[in-house]
């Protein structure tokens, strides 16, 4: 099971609650607990994921850390 929804479950905190919280649909929740592909793009997916980590205080997962992609801003 994902990280994320393993300490979600957890909590007892559901989707639509931390989806509220973050202020993100929870479709965008469900995706970051997916293992596997993701349908969003990559530094919208760490973004959230940051933030999604930072709610469930735990360390980002090391899958999201390596599939960052970096911008560059000129």
């Amino acid at each position: 099971m994902n990280e994320f929804k393993c300490i979600r479950l957890k909590s007892s905190v559901s989707v639509e609650q931390a989806a509220k919280k973050l202020g993100i649909h929870p479709e965008v929740v469900k995706d970051l607990e997916k293992e596997g592909h993701h349908i969003l793009s990559n530094p919208f997916i760490y973004f959230c994921a940051k933030n999604y980590a930072k709610y469930l205080n735990i360390d980002l997962p090391e899958k999201f850390l390596k599939n960052n992609t970096t911008i560059h801003y000129y």
